[in-house]
């Protein structure tokens, strides 16, 4: 019925910035994009050689476990910095009632 009416089921996304030791810079990009994200690019900290910062927006609800996942895949070293990006439309799949 939601499909039929045209209604358009929106879902928040927001940009991150992760910084991380380029040692592990591999893991997270495999992560990120196990995440649906879009990997705008990494780049060189500007502070520290060994780390890189690595560019992405993706889906809130793909944040709601990354603080952990990140531990994880830096052996505790990384961290991000996220903000708003704006709404996108859900994907067919999690609209209920579509197909």
């Amino acid at each position: 019925a939601v499909a039929a009416g045209g209604t358009v089921l929106l879902r928040p996304w927001s940009e991150v910035d992760v910084i991380v030791p380029t040692a592990y810079l591999g893991s997270v990009l495999s992560d990120l994009r196990g995440r649906h994200a879009r990997v705008l690019g990494s780049l060189p900290d500007e502070r520290d050689d060994d780390l890189s910062v690595v560019q992405a927006q993706l889906p809130d609800e793909e944040l709601l476990t990354y603080a952990v996942t990140l531990r994880g895949v830096s052996h505790g070293t990384g961290r991000f910095r996220r903000r708003p990006l704006g709404f996108e439309p859900a994907p067919a799949a999690a609209v209920p009632g579509s197909r």
